[in-house]
């Protein structure tokens, strides 16, 4: 026992005053690093046994000395590997009492370093400035991706939400596909089941609203997208139909949205294949279709003086909607004209669009999407298509 410790809410008051946690990420190893620093040993706590928790992981267990000594007193570092870090779903920084003692439950609220910081920031404002803002975020990919999944479980805005899955889901898709390991597809998958709900709502949400903010067409267009190659990646097939459905349904709301033009017509041409792949060639038709007259409203609502990278977006949402056009010609799915409408060698060229889908197949990811989009390209052009 250690009669001193109690629940008083004063005794909690003292340790936090003197409790502070430390973090870094270790620059040559996939893991942080924490250290404790008590200012001073409070009376009540000598010889007391803590643990230190994290969320569920206990970061360290502290053993106090049984008498006072010089401050300040440190314990520690710990180290924590950081794929655990990212299986977790809340971040609450508690020291608790061990052993026999009456229950010490204490919000640690004096942290130091950006590990923790990234995992405590206090608002979706704070969110998006230090974690989606390009000229503003942290640097350490790391601290994104942890970051983000932090505000995940803590805002319960759909913004929030959708941008902070959106966000660890890139992080993934700048990898080597063919270096995933356990950890990986194990986020990957918990990425893409929270994101079938929450694309579902966000589409409600479209739908419900006459006037949209932005905001909400970006996010839902972009989780929509990463959580489609994401399933792909995953050979979950049915699961990238359906999320790169909801992308595709939204190109006329590009103009409220135009920084979501390469999305929309991206996933008008992957929806078509997914959808051609398992013999469903009308709602084919209908979504290559959209990509393909979704290029000059996307042209339209660009302010081309805006700076070089909106013209640099247009041209790729051209070879995305040429890349529509030719999926229309190889599927049989254009009316004969009296003039040829495509070259005998114009094919589908996976590598014209800006996506990591090539890579995604050539990495083997989806045996049978890539099998399909080979058929696809390889089927000849029929009279009054080609010349």
């Amino acid at each position: 026992m250690y009669p001193g410790i109690t629940a008083d809410p004063a005794a909690d008051a003292t340790l936090a005053d003197a409790f502070t946690l430390s973090s870094r990420l270790l620059p040559d190893d996939d893991a942080a690093e924490f250290l404790v620093t008590l200012s001073r040993l409070p009376a009540a706590l000598a010889g007391a046994r803590l643990r230190l928790r994290l969320g569920p992981t206990t970061v360290m267990a502290i053993s106090l000395p049984p008498e006072s000594r010089d401050a300040p007193l440190r314990f520690g570092p710990t180290r924590l590997p950081l794929w655990k870090l990212r299986r977790q779903r809340a971040f609450d920084v508690v020291v608790s009492s061990e052993g026999d003692a009456p229950p010490l439950r204490c919000a640690v609220t004096r942290l130091s370093g950006e590990l923790l910081e990234a995992l405590t920031l206090p608002s979706p404002e704070a969110f998006f400035d230090r974690i989606q803002l390009h000229h503003r975020r942290y640097k350490d990919p790391r601290l994104l991706m942890l970051g983000a999944i932090s505000a995940y479980g803590r805002f319960a805005d759909f913004e929030v939400r959708a941008a902070a899955l959106t966000i660890p889901a890139h992080r993934l898709l700048e990898r080597d596909f063919r270096r995933f390991d356990a950890h990986d597809l194990e986020l990957m998958r918990w990425i893409c089941d929270q994101g079938l709900d929450l694309v579902d709502e966000g589409a409600g949400l479209l739908a419900r609203t006459a006037s949209p903010k932005w905001t909400l067409v970006r996010w839902t267009v972009s989780l929509a997208t990463v959580c489609g190659l994401l399933s792909i990646c995953q050979d979950r097939l049915d699961h990238a139909t359906r999320f790169f459905g909801v992308a595709a349904s939204q190109t006329e709301r590009v103009t409220i949205s135009p920084v979501s033009a390469l999305n929309l017509v991206n996933a008008c041409f992957i929806h078509g294949l997914l959808l051609a792949a398992e013999g469903g060639l009308e709602q084919a038709r209908d979504s290559l279709e959209r990509g393909v007259r979704a290029f000059p409203i996307c042209a339209g609502a660009q302010n081309v003086m805006r700076n070089v990278w909106v013209l640099g977006d247009l041209l790729n949402v051209c070879k995305a909607s040429r890349s529509c056009f030719l999926a229309l010609g190889r599927l049989g799915l254009l009316q004969p004209k009296s003039e040829p409408q495509m070259k005998a060698t114009d094919s589908i060229d996976l590598g014209q669009i800006q996506s990591p889908l090539q890579a995604i197949l050539r990495a083997g990811r989806s045996p049978r999407l890539l099998a399909a989009v080979q058929d696809i390209a390889g089927r000849p052009l029929g009279p009054g298509i080609g010349g």
